[in-house]
């Protein structure tokens, strides 16, 4: 049954990133007590009760236009106008042999078991173009910093997929190649640090760098933490990095063992896990079934074509991959 909170909700999921696809109302209850977002939900339907006159419309349509203002403005300046028809990009190429580092994801049979170090750059289209030019974002040191100067909104500022939206009307192609320039200028920087760490680079994608990690023992947080200030204090750019060993699994029907897909588990050095390359329609059986968390009814509903209910009807076991 429909209700004025639908749109809301699915905006709700989109920009907190959810791994769930909306059913109705109640299914979405549901699942964001599942997924630990139930707070978030509460938080925000206060702002819509406090400030919107309890009328989910009126804060979609505030946040809709907020959006659209910060994507003009950002059209309407000089340097953004630079960047965008003048900048030569040939300032951001890379040599031949950061060119023949492969881009290709670690997501694979053949590397599970294996430890690896991920640093990639937080808010890498936001940092790119304020070292770009400071002034086509404010001059502001943060993204967060920088959406303030629209709305005191926290839901917004907090927005990954409205940060998206924003700069993906903003050549992000030319993006792309300043921010691989600057993510292989980081590489090139820590290479002592990596070298000592027994580190290979395996990936380098426009915002990541990913390195293999042979002898893990001789890393700690200590020493990670040192390499992301490092790369502060001489850069500028804020990165995150984890250190996770990499585990496989098959999905698989439970009548045959017949595998539906494989995914993947990232496991942290500090024990928390991150599922990776789960269908977005299998995904609450899967995170269920990892955490020998009961089915439900619920985990078994999905969405056809935005219109469509649907519902597994098949049962399901996930099989642990055994490495090479």
């Amino acid at each position: 049954m429909k209700t004025e909170f639908d749109s809301l909700c699915r905006r709700f999921i989109s920009d907190n990133n959810l791994q769930f696809q909306f059913v109705d109302y109640n299914h979405f209850n549901y699942c964001i007590n599942l997924f630990g977002k139930k707070h978030d939900w509460d938080a925000l339907l206060e702002v819509i009760k406090e400030r919107f006159d309890n009328n989910p419309n009126k804060f979609l349509d505030e946040y809709y236009q907020l959006r659209d203002k910060i994507i003009t403005d950002f059209l309407d300046k000089k340097e953004y106008k630079f960047f965008n028809e003048e900048m030569n990009l040939n300032d951001f190429a890379l040599d031949k042999d950061s060119r023949n580092i492969t881009s290709n994801n670690i997501y694979n049979r053949e590397n599970l078991g294996k430890t690896f170090l991920s640093i990639d750059l937080k808010k890498a289209n936001f940092q790119t173009m304020k070292h770009i030019s400071s002034s086509m974002v404010n001059n502001r040191a943060t993204y967060e910093d920088f959406i303030g100067d629209y709305t005191d909104l926290e839901y917004i500022k907090n927005s990954k997929y409205t940060r998206q939206v924003v700069f993906g009307k903003l050549n992000p192609k030319r993006q792309i190649t300043c921010e691989k320039f600057f993510t292989n200028e980081i590489r090139k920087l820590i290479a002592p640090e990596i070298y000592v760490m027994s580190g290979k680079i395996v990936s380098m994608s426009n915002d990541e760098l990913v390195y293999e990690i042979t002898t893990p023992e001789k890393i700690n947080d200590n020493l990670i933490q040192k390499l992301v200030e490092k790369i502060k204090s001489i850069t500028d750019f804020t990165v995150h990095a984890d250190l996770f060993k990499l585990n496989g699994y098959e999905f698989q029907f439970m009548e045959t063992s017949v595998c539906k897909f494989t995914f993947f588990e990232k496991v942290f050095s500090d024990g928390s896990k991150k599922l990776i390359s789960v269908p977005m329609p299998f995904y609450k059986m899967v995170y269920k079934l990892m955490n020998n968390i009961p089915l439900e009814d619920d985990d078994y509903l999905f969405e056809y074509d935005k219109n469509v209910i649907c519902m597994f009807m098949e049962e399901f076991q996930i099989e642990k991959i055994n490495e090479l």
